[in-house]
């Protein structure tokens, strides 16, 4: 009888699967995936090949009082030299050798390729590899030039393209969760038997950390992302010099030290006195500038969720974002969404045209939907009702 009563008392052993973890949206959710299983009484193991920070940087960088434990495996291969793909390849092999310490694990990787059958998985998809593999272009994201992906790159992925496409699958009674309605219509695109047993949670966003009232505000305009060709920086620049009247803060770790010194050059070489670029920069001045600032600009294309936008929208700015991919949910409002940039003058022009009150009544809405849908508090709820109807 005792051991009847421990076995049902004993926790379940989980982990949380990425191949390598940046700073950046996919680490804010495997964070609030750690913070629901700290709810329920449990310490998970984040199962990874390496990371781009050191793990005492998460508390300095997300203020997170957190239960997990690091656990670095197949350090024996040079991550750092292969391409995504591979990583995901050779990461979810290795998955299957260490599966059966676990009850569970929930995967962040985007691949259904090579993941363990043994026990269960929970595939949370930020936007899946297999339909990112079938396009011609490397990404959705369109790069500032298409020197940001050589040839051997290109040639890298035709290689690995046909393991995708033949070892893929979408095993019935998997768990998956995708981060929004895009990202879910391109999985089901991918794998049609999953249609229908697909969920979606978005990731969460910390509008606490972020809130403040719309009102007066400067004539300035943020943009937040790390430095790196597939946010666009260097086009929101040239679109910045063709905007004088307007200053522009770009905000944002430098993951790519080369694009960052792309963009100094640019503004440097242009004289570009409007141009304010913030590398690394401190979450308290992040903070500020976004607080005072009347306008968020975004330009990626088919953005998979638009975490950016959220958290701009909770400083009480409005978001200019392309009309495309999740940020049709992020922002639901057509006037603020464009199709082509030249298009962006003219939207903040008829948005100045505008009574305050109806900017500052724009600004609330938002926010609403942000609190509805976005808030970490929503995420968690959602998701430890999930893992409750799992375990």
């Amino acid at each position: 009888m005792q051991n009847k009563y421990a076995n049902r008392l004993k926790k379940p052993s989980i982990a949380i699967c990425q191949p390598y973890i940046i700073l950046g949206g996919r680490l804010q959710v495997i964070l609030g995936i750690v913070r629901a299983l700290n709810n329920l009484g449990i310490e998970p193991d984040i199962l990874t090949a390496g990371t781009s920070f050191s793990p005492e940087k998460i508390a300095a960088s997300y203020g997170q009082d957190l239960r997990f434990k690091f656990r670095f495996i197949q350090q024996h291969l040079p991550w750092k030299l292969l391409f995504l793909d591979y990583q995901v390849a050779l990461f979810n092999r290795g998955l299957e050798k260490i599966a059966s310490q676990y009850d569970l694990l929930i995967d962040s990787g985007n691949s259904q390729l090579f993941l363990p059958t043994s026990i269960p998985v929970i595939s949370y998809i930020h936007f899946p590899s297999e339909y990112l593999l079938q396009m011609k272009n490397l990404s959705l994201h369109i790069p500032d030039n298409q020197m940001s992906y050589p040839l051997f790159r290109k040639l890298a992925r035709s290689f690995i393209r046909p393991v995708y496409r033949r070892y893929s699958q979408f095993v019935p009674g998997r768990t998956v969760i995708c981060n929004s309605k895009y990202t879910e219509s391109a999985f089901c695109e991918m794998f049609p038997d999953a249609t229908g047993s697909t969920r979606i949670i978005y990731p969460p966003v910390a509008l606490n950390q972020y809130r403040s009232k719309p009102g007066l505000r400067e004539n300035s305009v943020v943009s937040l992302g790390r430095f790196a060709p597939d946010k666009g920086q260097l086009k929101q620049i040239r679109l910045a010099e063709s905007l004088p009247g307007l200053e522009f803060h770009f905000m944002g770790f430098v993951n790519s030290l080369k694009y960052f010194q792309a963009c100094q050059v640019y503004v440097s070489k242009n004289k570009l006195t409007n141009v304010h670029l913030h590398p690394d920069i401190p979450f308290f001045e992040m903070i500020t500038l976004m607080k005072t600032a009347r306008y968020f600009l975004h330009t990626m294309h088919n953005e998979h969720f638009g975490i950016t936008a959220v958290q701009a929208v909770a400083t009480g700015c409005l978001p200019v974002v392309h009309d495309s991919g999740g940020q049709k949910e992020t922002v639901p409002f057509d006037e603020l969404r464009y199709i082509s940039l030249d298009q962006v003058t003219g939207i903040i022009e008829s948005l100045e045209r505008k009574p305050v009150e109806d900017l500052n009544r724009m600004v609330y809405e938002l926010q609403q939907n942000a609190e509805h849908n976005f808030e970490e508090s929503v995420f968690t709820r959602r998701f430890m009702e999930l893992l409750n109807e799992i375990l």
